[in-house]
């Protein structure tokens, strides 16, 4: 039995089919498309702003983990100026990368970003016995009477905890030395074929086996150094579970589960006049409005005094004005050279 066009609403013309009265009625089923904008469409010139920003706040987080992770290695937790220094080198450098790979490279529209293979190394770098940053409290500065951050050393030594920070960043920027064993003797007679090569030459590519590594073989590998960066994750939501897990959350359900569902949004126009047009706004800004309704939900705890006053204590970073002076503390300007961070 044939489906009737009518019902279907596919390559059937408004006027082929009629309702009980006679009328012609409109049996147009709009097609729901996996993209909202492909790859030829620009979007509208309003919207351009909110996408860059978007676009913005989630190649910020690469650079950010990384900073997090170094900062952690060369003891530099508490301290926000080079926390601040290490994450705006990386932006730099992110930027730059991204603009000569898209200008005289590949020419792909790819973020330039730092890879997350670097992070493994660094966590087993900060669990060694050799890496382990000394404690640290507040103290006060004997030439200008300012409250600084002072570190024990293991001999009783109380120093300055910028000068252990600067110490391990001399250490990583200091590379080990290499020695190469001298190369073997020429036993050939003066005149004579050249001495046969240390190595013997590679072989042919060898085809076959490259059919069997593929998504099998590959996504183990990239599962097992994906377990190592739950650490990142944890540090970052160890303050407030509540208000990452809110975050998440709230990013799941507007781009998952309200995937095909639109917003409703007021407008007015002076040839509609007072409208409402819907408009897939929470698919398409679901990571934005996730970070906002975290924020707001932290201010919100905030004020109520859900969260500790105790600058000390873990949950005192979820509070919004933990950090309030990381902007007058930090350099208006530096230019970062090969070698800063390690």
């Amino acid at each position: 039995m044939l489906a009737d066009p009518c019902l279907t609403g596919v390559d059937t013309p408004s006027d082929k089919c009629r309702d009980v009265t006679g009328r012609a009625v409109d049996t147009h089923i709009e097609k729901v498309r996996p993209l909202h904008y492909s790859v030829s469409e620009n979007p509208p010139a309003h919207l351009l702003g909110l996408f860059a920003l978007q676009q913005a706040l989630l190649a910020v987080s690469a650079p950010l983990g990384v900073s997090i992770v170094v900062a952690e290695v060369v003891c530099a937790q508490r301290d926000e100026p080079i926390k601040a220094q290490i994450l705006s080198a990386s932006m730099l450098m992110c930027g730059v990368a991204t603009f000569l790979m898209n200008t005289f490279g590949v020419r792909l529209p790819i973020f330039q970003g730092p890879t997350a293979m670097y992070i493994v190394p660094l966590l087993v770098m900060s669990s060694s016995a050799e890496w382990e940053c000394p404690a640290t409290y507040e103290g006060l500065n004997p030439t200008d009477n300012s409250s600084i951050l002072l570190a024990q050393l293991g001999n009783s030594t109380v120093v300055p905890a910028r000068q252990v920070v600067l110490d391990n960043i001399a250490r990583t920027n200091s590379p080990a030395p290499i020695f190469l064993p001298p190369p073997p003797p020429s036993r050939a007679p003066r005149g004579g074929p050249p001495p046969p090569p240390p190595f013997p030459p590679p072989p042919p590519p060898m085809c076959g086996p490259c059919r069997y590594i593929g998504p099998v073989t590959i996504v183990p590998t990239i599962v097992l150094v994906g377990l190592f960066l739950f650490k990142v994750l944890v540090k970052f939501s160890r303050p407030s579970w509540l208000v990452a897990s809110a975050t998440s959350a709230c990013n799941l359900v507007l781009s998952l589960f309200l995937a095909k569902k639109k917003t409703p949004i007021p407008f007015w126009s002076p040839e509609k006049g007072f409208h409402i047009f819907w408009f897939p706004a929470h698919t398409m800004f679901s990571v934005m409005l996730s970070l906002l309704l975290g924020w707001a939900l932290s201010a919100v705890l905030t004020v109520s005094g859900f969260f500790t006053d105790d600058a000390s204590s873990e949950e005192y970073l979820a509070r919004t004005d933990a950090k309030g002076d990381i902007i007058a503390r930090a350099s208006f300007l530096d230019v970062p050279y090969p070698g800063t961070p390690g």
